[in-house]
Formats: C-alpha cells, structure tokens, sequence
C-alpha cells in the first residue's frame, strides 16, 4: 500500500469503531474487504497496532473469552475523526 492508501485503511477502521463499543478484530476485517481493500489479518493487526501507538485506539479482551480481540476508539481517535470529516 502507499501512502494515501494506508491513510484510507487507518481511517476505514477508525469509523468502523466510531459506533463507541468494543468491535471484534474479525468485524474490521470484514468491513475493510467489504470497503474494497484486499488485505489479510496480518496487514490489518500491524494497522491495528500501528493505531495503538499513535493513541487511537486500545485493545481491549473479551471477559468470557480472553482469546477474543476486542478493539475501542480512544478520546483521541475520536477527535481526530472529528477534525479530518
């Protein structure tokens, strides 16, 4: 991906966790495919992580079963969807 795509895929799943629940990493991925990217679950969980350092989103595990990822927008992911719309 170049720069302008990476830049689409980033916000592609900051949108999709906009909705302020925990998203499921299966979820985003789907919707990422269904937005047009063909990606797999590695190039997504390094975007995924990618998004944690930067502060916009944080992982968070599911009680019943910790195997489970779980993925929330922070305050900060949050605001910069508000000031990029």
């Amino acid at each position: 991906m170049n720069a302008e795509q990476k830049e689409l895929y980033r916000e592609n799943i900051l949108v999709q966790l906009q909705g302020g629940f925990p998203v499921h990493d299966k979820t985003i991925l789907i919707g990422l495919r269904c937005a047009g990217f063909r990606t797999n679950e590695a190039e997504m969980d390094a975007e995924l992580e990618y998004l944690i350092e930067k502060g916009l989103v944080r992982r968070e595990r599911a009680e019943i079963s910790a195997g489970k990822k779980h993925y929330k927008l922070t305050a900060a992911g949050t605001e910069y969807l508000e000031a990029n719309a």
